[in-house]
């Protein structure tokens, strides 16, 4: 089982914007009840995909600034980002296979987007 740590504004433009991988971040706030809901499902999205993305949760309430650049409007809210580029979302609890789609999505845009 992953321990996912939250993350500051510091922490966050060092690990996720010079991360040479994609990046995916887990907006949540601790009054959030889906937020809680969906760890157990979130730890497994890691183990499947931690060789190819970071991952890493933002708290909306403490990092407010961050919340605001990346124009979250509810939480849970997971976004992938590569550099400072925004490059899938979902709002919202998810099912794995959904949370897997966004991951699969984003990679294969980044792919694309290299050659």
């Amino acid at each position: 089982m992953w321990d996912l740590k939250t993350i500051d504004e510091k922490e966050f433009y060092d690990k996720v914007l010079n991360c040479s991988k994609p990046v995916f971040i887990d907006f949540w706030a601790v009054w959030c009840p889906p937020c809680r809901m969906m760890e157990p499902l979130l730890n497994n999205i890691i183990e499947m995909y931690k060789d190819k993305v970071e991952f890493v949760k933002v708290n909306v309430d403490i990092n407010k600034k961050i919340a605001r650049d990346y124009d979250i409007q509810g939480v849970p809210s997971y976004m992938i980002v590569k550099g400072r580029k925004k490059i899938k979302e979902i709002i919202g609890a998810s099912s794995k296979k959904q949370l897997a789609n966004l991951i699969d999505d984003a990679i294969k845009i980044i792919n694309n987007g290299n050659k």
